[in-house]
């Protein structure tokens, strides 16, 4: 049985009747038919274009507010999930430079082997000519920084080393030895292949990482013509950043 009629209201037809929509031979209308109701109607090809637009943004809008639902809900669980040392990494993400433009969860997602380590005095985090590409930050105590016996350098609490040997792939080119008791440092890595959606990180990091190497390079030019004697720190792989008003005890 088939009836025409014109001025059919689309609320008349069952949800299922767009599932069996298929084009009119003139182009003009549809035939719409239901499982329930075998029965076909021609009608207005407008009026089923706007129905179905605006089940489309329906559909649309469920789907964005599913997607933030997911995405609140993943990052709720992420925070509860996270460790003393990754909370304290967040602190103090905000005063390294190589984390410019990087958000907590991105942060979390591209660091691994996150950790406190405790050493005791004169002991050795890593040695000359060690490929290794741990980043430190240093939450009590000290370091020196030693080059054939000799202490070119002290780092204190709330400073950060290591960190240009992800870059660089370079050997360490200095000894790092504790130089205080309990000496807490807070070590990470960050991934060397990132995941489909760390690729914006990494690549702010890699950006944050070219333009702290080219100053410090430019720099170098600088105190190379000033102090020739000098030893040259700039290839030591530390960045020697003060971290100014970072409470430590709420890192611990």
């Amino acid at each position: 049985m088939i009836k025409i009629d014109s001025n059919i209201s689309l609320s008349d037809l069952k949800e299922d009747s767009l599932k069996y929509i298929d084009n009119a031979k003139d182009g003009k209308t549809y035939l719409v038919g239901t499982k329930a109701r075998p029965l076909f109607y021609i009608i207005k090809a407008s009026s089923v274009n706007q129905t179905i637009s605006q089940k489309d943004k329906k559909i649309k809008e469920l789907e964005s507010k599913i997607k933030n639902l997911e995405n609140k809900t993943s990052s709720e669980d992420k925070r509860e999930e996270l460790t003393k040392p990754e909370l304290a990494l967040i602190k103090v993400k905000t005063k390294l430079r190589f984390f410019s433009g990087v958000n907590n969860n991105d942060l979390i997602s591209v660091c691994e082997n996150v950790d406190f380590i405790k050493y005791k005095n004169n002991e050795i985090v890593f040695r000359r000519n060690t490929v290794c590409e741990e980043i430190y930050f240093i939450i009590t105590g000290s370091v020196k920084v030693v080059v054939d016996e000799k202490t070119i350098a002290i780092l204190k609490s709330k400073q950060v080393f290591g960190e240009m040997a992800y870059i660089t792939k370079d050997p360490r080119s200095a000894d790092i030895r504790v130089s205080s008791p309990n000496t807490i440092l807070l070590r990470f890595n960050i991934k060397k292949i990132a995941e489909k959606d760390e690729e914006n990180a990494h690549m702010q990091i890699y950006k944050n990482f070219s333009s702290i190497l080219s100053k410090r390079l430019a720099q170098a030019n600088i105190d190379a013509y000033a102090h020739e004697d000098d030893i040259d720190l700039s290839d030591l792989n530390i960045d020697g950043i003060d971290l100014g008003d970072i409470n430590i005890d709420d890192l611990l």
